[in-house]
């Protein structure tokens, strides 16, 4: 593989790359943001999530590379101080913004078949209670504890746990409910990671 301007070659192939902004400023924004809303007197049976709208696969692959990656927000050493977010408990990152430009039909307006993933903050307030989490997750199926157990085929780190974690970890028929759009052969085989 290859890069020349903005096209990757594979062999003989060449794919169009589509360069982007980076976006672990915007979450850092997001995070401080909600934090000075969320009162400092929740107590707890107080639960303050931030839910991030992303749309593909790749999406939510990039959101969690800015929580859990190198200098992630959740990472024992993050790029910004972290007492700039610590009242924001959890981050949920979910699939709403495909749901809504993407499968806009297929897409019955709640929170139903919308993939999930939250994300507890580390750095959080120590007056949050294990029982809060829970017991607010327990609203919609989620993905919590079996993202966490889940191991990857391959040894990369977070680099694309999103990927094998979408193709290996959860049922093929759940992939469809949550990617409805997606191309069959992608749903079916669960090929959203580039190997």
């Amino acid at each position: 593989m290859n890069r020349v301007g903005n096209w990757l070659l594979f062999g003989n192939a060449v794919q169009s790359l589509e360069l982007t902004k980076n976006q672990d400023n915007k979450l850092k924004d997001y995070l401080v943001g909600s934090h000075e809303k969320f009162s400092p007197n929740s107590n707890v049976d107080d639960l303050n999530v931030l839910l991030i709208a992303c749309s593909n696969p790749s999406s939510i692959q990039d959101w969690y590379f800015y929580l859990e990656g190198g200098e992630g927000l959740f990472t024992s050493q993050p790029f910004c101080p972290s007492q700039e977010y610590k009242l924001v408990d959890m981050v949920i990152l979910s699939n709403l913004k495909y749901c809504h430009t993407d499968a806009r039909e297929t897409f019955d307006w709640t929170l139903q078949n919308v993939f999930l993933l939250p994300f507890v903050n580390p750095h959080g307030r120590s007056s949050l209670v294990r029982q809060s989490v829970f017991c607010g997750l327990n609203v919609f199926e989620h993905h919590f504890d079996q993202f966490r157990r889940f191991t990857p085929k391959l040894d990369t780190g977070n680099a694309i746990k999103i990927f094998h974690y979408l193709s290996y970890g959860i049922e093929s028929e759940k992939r469809r409910r949550y990617f409805p759009t997606m191309p069959e052969k992608w749903l079916a085989s669960g090929k959203f990671h580039p190997e």
